[in-house]
């Protein structure tokens, strides 16, 4: 697959992923970003700030790439994340209501937008500029999981 496809691809899963109102970003970002406290998630609101936050960490970790130590740093951060995401997942497919979600996630899809979209032109710019850094994150995005209905 090429590595422009790759990334658009990987960009069009962030944007159906907000389509279908996996997002919300608020509150604190300071809020827990283990799994452990993924586990302890009660609220829509609550796995919607998380949610967000790990997003926002992905994002940051994507932007961060330069060259092949921090590619390996930044696949390190995004395969940790996804292990806090799967939590959040399992959390929220168990225990939040469909209408729960949409009523957290309808006032910040602007919020959402934006870092998906971080991501998205992280994304972009690393397979125009490093596409065998591109391969390599490719690969471990790949890997996140799906939080929401």
């Amino acid at each position: 697959m090429s590595f422009l496809f790759r990334a658009a691809r990987l960009a069009a899963i962030f944007m159906v992923a907000g389509l279908l109102g996996l997002g919300g970003y608020g509150g604190s970002h300071a809020m827990a970003q283990s799994a452990a406290d993924a586990a302890k998630v009660t609220t829509a609101a609550e796995a919607m700030d998380l949610y967000l936050t790990l997003m926002d960490r992905i994002a940051g970790a994507l932007e961060s790439v330069k060259d092949d130590a921090s590619a390996d740093a930044a696949a390190q951060t995004i395969s940790e994340t996804s292990q806090v995401m799967n939590v959040l997942g399992d959390k929220a497919k168990n225990q939040i209501t469909p209408q729960d979600w949409v009523a957290a996630t309808t006032p910040r899809q602007q919020e959402f937008a934006q870092v998906q979209t971080r991501m998205s032109m992280a994304l972009m710019q690393l397979a125009q500029t490093n596409p065998a850094l591109m391969q390599r994150l490719g690969n471990t995005m790949q890997d996140l999981p799906t939080v929401g209905r």
